[in-house]
């Protein structure tokens, strides 16, 4: 058993760790064989230093090159980053938990232009939905200029937090189009999270 981690109690972990606009930059320390492999490559978002971290261990094990690692990169609507228009998406609409969501608003922080995210929230949350939306709220207060939200059956939920803590810059829309009508042409960071949330809206 090969243990894997981001703390140094692992057999292979990161240390070193920066978060950037365009990819990851950390060192892997492998106790296994005393060895630092420093990575730098495209991968967007804390979430996928553990990825990292794993795919290194299978070369590892493999005695695989592991050149590969520094030519990762996000695949298409996961913390893809693109240009429109005036503005750059991160397009994280393919699907979200709570993990990968605080990431992305992470890496939305470190944009100097004016932050805003379309989002439903985690649709799938089940039991644990007010607390993870809460939490979620809580961080889109602190990071984000504006939030539309898209309606489902977190946006109580979110006007609650919002409306508890005096964040009044937030809209509820019907739908991603809605919201994006209004924002397309401004020269600002967006980030779309979770499943292109038209699905999602009451009709």
């Amino acid at each position: 058993i090969i243990r894997v981690g981001i703390n140094n109690t692992n057999d292979i972990y990161a240390s070193n760790i920066i978060v950037k606009t365009n990819g990851l930059e950390f060192d892997i320390i492998n106790n296994l064989n005393n060895t630092i492999y420093h990575v730098n490559n495209s991968l967007i978002g804390r979430h996928n230093i553990i990825n990292v971290l794993i795919t290194y261990a299978v070369l590892f094990i493999f005695k695989v090159k592991l050149d590969i690692l520094n030519e990762l990169c996000n695949y298409k609507n996961r913390l893809e980053a693109k240009k429109y228009n005036l503005m750059t998406i991160l397009d994280d609409s393919y699907n979200s938990n709570y993990e990968g969501f605080i990431s992305a608003l992470e890496v939305l922080s470190l944009y100097n232009t004016e932050k805003i995210i379309i989002t439903p929230g985690i649709v799938e949350a089940g039991t644990q939905t007010f607390d993870v939306i809460s939490k979620i709220a809580k961080k889109i207060i602190d990071i984000c200029d504006y939030c539309y939200i898209i309606n489902n059956r977190n946006t109580q939920i979110f006007t609650q937090i919002f409306n508890e803590n005096g964040y009044k810059k937030y809209t509820i829309k019907r739908s991603f189009f809605d919201a994006f009508s209004e924002i397309k042409n401004k020269q600002i960071t967006l980030l779309i999270e979770n499943d292109l949330t038209d699905y999602y809206f009451i009709k």
